[in-house]
């Protein structure tokens, strides 16, 4: 092993982590909202670190008098034809209730099977 070094990675060495993303399945990175940090071994690259900010949709919220209305699948599937109409490649939503729950499976959300961890 040589001596590491680490440095921030620009947009087109961004892009050429690419193969390595869609071999664990992962979308490529975002080039506009994504940092990365790379270790490398003399030229090799030997590890990364990514920040990507990605949107979180959540909370969903009901008067308890309307619920079981069309409110609830209405404001989803309002900001579902934003996400699409902005270009937006993917977000998180946190489901904090069963009905919440149903609506991402029913819309074709995966549930993260790694635990997810925050930092506020």
């Amino acid at each position: 092993m040589n001596e590491l070094t680490y440095k921030w990675l620009d947009n087109e060495q961004i892009a050429a982590l690419d193969p390595i993303m869609f071999a664990r399945n992962l979308p490529a990175l975002n080039r506009e909202t994504t940092r990365v940090r790379a270790a490398y071994d003399g030229d090799k690259l030997v590890g990364f670190l990514v920040l990507q900010l990605m949107p979180h949709l959540e909370p969903l919220w009901v008067d308890r008098d309307y619920r079981g209305s069309e409110i609830a699948n209405t404001l989803v599937d309002d900001m579902f034809a934003f996400v699409a109409e902005c270009g937006i490649r993917g977000f998180v939503c946190i489901a904090d209730s069963p009905i919440v729950e149903g609506m991402c499976v029913e819309r074709g959300l995966q549930a993260v099977e790694s635990p997810v961890y925050i930092k506020l």
